[in-house]
């Protein structure tokens, strides 16, 4: 599949929290992470957690000026709206000279979608669609 997957922090569930104060201990890890993306051209970017924002405000508040988060319902299988709102941020990377486009994909590791195929594929396309927009 010629894919690259890189894991800040081993699979970041919607419960896992960072004090705010030790939020710069990630930094280093940020780096590594930037040089990995911008090693070579990649055509996706896809963070998976909202954590991601919040790491990203506190390394560069720059990544995510001029960036929109959308938010929106799915339906179940049922026909019914899902209770809550899931949520992506499309944002502009910027690291050594060089641009990539990104996207935070808040509700990925949310366990209301885990086990809901049909929802996770809706967002995944929904994800898609928000991505590929000029």
């Amino acid at each position: 599949m010629n894919k690259l997957q890189l894991e800040l922090i081993p699979y970041s569930s919607s419960k896992f929290t960072i004090d705010k104060r030790q939020i710069g201990l990630f930094f280093p890890y940020v780096e590594t992470l930037l040089n990995e993306i911008f090693r070579k051209e990649r055509e996706y970017v896809v963070f998976a957690s909202a954590i991601f924002e919040d790491i990203f405000k506190a390394y560069n508040n720059n990544y995510l000026l001029n960036s929109n988060e959308v938010k929106f319902t799915l339906k179940k299988k049922d026909g019914t709206n899902m209770r809550s709102q899931l949520k992506c941020r499309k944002i502009t990377l910027s690291y050594n000279g060089k641009e990539q486009k990104a996207l935070i994909a808040h509700s990925f590791p949310s366990q209301s979608i885990g086990r809901a195929f049909d929802i996770m594929q809706q967002y995944g396309a929904f994800c898609y669609n928000e991505y590929i927009k000029p």
